[in-house]
């Protein structure tokens, strides 16, 4: 999938489209939108995102750094004429507890670095850091509609993000 979403050295970014040069390259395999297009939309339909963020500490070290690539190169991709990534869309309307498992992610060492690294990019659009702020449980174990929150209310300290500061 890494190889699939990013290609090797010598070959284009697809999150760029410029050109990455390596002289020792053995074989350069290309980027191609389309195939990164259905390779997420694969990886989307099978909720693979929420399976790697609950389950990332369970993985070996360099299979935990690929994850945190798959997650990185996901919040970057966008779709040919589209203005936000698909990814970003998928997590906010269908998924936030990716974001809140990432945070989860934080309670083992195993996995506290690749949650950070991916958090650090998908914290860098509004409508996640605006998730992951007003994180409230529900009563009837639903997550919050981003739609329905008012800022005005104050939090009550029990989501995610506040568990940042808790001491124990």
């Amino acid at each position: 999938m890494k190889i699939r979403l990013q290609g090797t050295p010598g070959t284009v970014d697809a999150s760029s489209a410029h050109p990455v040069h390596s002289a020792d390259a053995p074989q350069d395999i290309e980027v191609n939108p389309e195939a990164v297009f259905q390779l997420l939309t694969n990886i989307l339909n099978e909720d693979l995102l929420y399976a790697l963020a609950v389950n990332i500490h369970k993985l070996p070290f360099e299979s935990r750094k690929d994850a945190q690539v798959i997650f990185s190169t996901a919040f970057r991709y966008k779709p040919a004429g589209q203005a936000n990534p698909q990814v970003l869309e998928h997590v906010v309307a269908y998924r936030p507890d990716i974001i809140i498992a990432l945070c989860r992610g934080y309670d083992r060492r195993e996995s506290a670095m690749p949650c950070g690294g991916i958090l650090r990019e998908a914290l860098k659009f509004d409508a996640i850091a605006a998730l992951l702020l007003y994180d409230e449980p529900m009563e009837d174990g639903q997550t919050l509609d981003l739609g329905s929150v008012n800022p005005d209310l104050p939090a009550s300290g029990n989501g995610v993000f506040w568990k940042f500061f808790c001491v124990d």
